[in-house]
């Protein structure tokens, strides 16, 4: 039946906009198995335990409902990030590859795609629920409320320190795909036609940069933008763990001596996380933490693991590995005097709380965590 105006006018698809205190839990109207009286069609029972209904979480003394940590949420590791991409690092969006980045030997997520696209997956879905889960995520519907959310923090990349730097390749903008339009039709519509949301006929309530952005950004770094080299060198390892990490227990060490130049307003620094294996999802997402030569870790990013079981598959062309741009706050640190360009240190910790009744921690090992220059 035909629409009519007011509802036309009025109708909003909602988002899930997680990264506020009041908001980190699973919306209400997702959580209850029936409504009025009938199976609640927003309702998935296999999701993670405490998404649902309260458990008991290690070391608290009463049940609640679990809840996304502002590390799971953050928007400082994308908001800055730099817009270029290669086919060797990653950047707002990613490494370059092609179709499915999934089957490119050299494929890193961006800092958007890590945090907070995977760490919400993992968090709803858990070890073993359908949002974990590539092939079934989207069969939970809160997968498109968090989805719509990502669309919508693309919006804000894209409105403000993104301006002007959408993708302008043709293997991005001339990449079409097929759909039905509202009356049954095949259409083909671009990657380069859909970039803008005018065209689309859609708009979002709140497009203002987030809190947890902070501050920190090259804002000024002359080689931000679809100007910047595209030559530019392939980043160098200065430094890596000689032996694979094992996160067994509540936290690793990781140190290493490095041959890192003293920073440079033009030089980026990397962290790499390569080859994470584990026989299954473990409840804990892994925190990586700069230790500085004084004071408290740094957050350097999260390892939600998002894609573990896929990357781990026989035949699967690459194992999932992260890198993080962390210049920003080498340059701070460097500034404080806290930074040591001859050793690298950082600890591997949980950065959520583990319900009571989860199923025992799987062990994760990671091939090598190593530090880059480029």
């Amino acid at each position: 039946d035909e629409v009519d105006d007011d509802t036309k006018a009025t109708w909003a698809l909602p988002y899930w906009d997680y990264d506020r205190d009041h908001t980190r839990v699973l919306p209400p109207a997702f959580r209850s198995p029936t409504l009025d009286g009938v199976p609640n069609p927003l309702f998935d029972a296999a999701r993670d335990l405490g998404i649902n209904a309260p458990v008991r979480f290690r070391g608290e003394p009463t049940p609640r409902l679990a809840r996304l940590q502002p590390a799971q949420t953050t928007a400082a590791g994308w908001f800055f990030a730099t817009p270029y991409s290669s086919r060797f690092d990653p950047a707002f969006g990613g490494t370059e590859t092609g179709f499915n980045h999934a089957g490119a030997p050299n494929a890193i997520p961006g800092p958007l795609e890590i945090t907070p696209h995977g760490s919400v997956h993992v968090f709803v879905g858990g070890p073993t629920g359908k949002m974990s889960d590539f092939n079934q995520a989207a069969g939970d519907p809160i997968f498109w409320l968090h989805h719509a959310n990502l669309d919508r923090l693309w919006e804000v990349w894209r409105t403000t320190t993104g301006i002007g730097l959408d993708p302008t390749g043709g293997n991005f903008v001339d990449r079409s795909f097929d759909f039905l339009d509202a009356a049954g039709q095949r259409i083909q519509p671009t990657c380069g036609s859909v970039l803008n949301l005018a065209n689309l006929g859609y708009g979002y309530a709140d497009t203002s940069i987030p809190a947890s952005a902070g501050a920190g950004g090259p804002m000024d770094d002359p080689t931000r933008g679809p100007e910047r080299p595209r030559d530019r060198r392939p980043p160098q390892r200065v430094g890596a763990a000689d032996e694979p990490v094992h996160l067994t227990g509540d936290s690793a060490e990781v140190a290493f001596p490095t041959d890192a130049p003293t920073t440079r307003a033009a030089q980026r620094f990397l962290v790499s996380v390569e080859h994470i294996r584990a026989d299954r999802l473990p409840s804990a997402e892994w925190g990586v933490f700069l230790q500085p030569t004084s004071g408290e870790p740094e957050l350097v990013g999260t390892l939600p693991l998002f894609g573990l079981r896929e990357a781990n598959e026989p035949d699967a062309e690459h194992e999932l590995s992260y890198m993080f741009d962390i210049t920003a706050l080498v340059q701070r640190l460097d500034a404080e005097d806290r930074w040591d360009p001859e050793r690298f240190r950082a600890t591997l910790a949980p950065v959520n709380p583990i319900a009571e009744d989860a199923p025992p921690e799987p062990e994760v090992v990671i091939g090598t965590i190593a530090l880059l220059i480029q």
